[in-house]
């Protein structure tokens, strides 16, 4: 991966960590940082999503990558 693929896959899994933070607040019926840090919500998704997101993405750009 090039650095400039690098620098695209790091900006897409903030926009998909800011979505889970949206959806947290439409669950919670406010906004999640309320409750916790935007690091805590980050270390979650990346937790629970960020392994089949990297497959996802590499999958979805796999012309680019190589």
């Amino acid at each position: 991966m090039t650095s400039v693929n690098f620098k695209e896959f790091l900006y897409a899994q903030c926009k998909e960590i800011e979505k889970y933070k949206w959806y947290l607040g439409v669950q919670l019926h406010h906004d999640p940082l309320l409750d916790r840090t935007i690091e805590d919500i980050g270390c979650e998704w990346i937790q629970l999503f960020a392994a089949d997101y990297r497959k996802y993405w590499e999958e979805k750009n796999k012309k680019q990558i190589d």
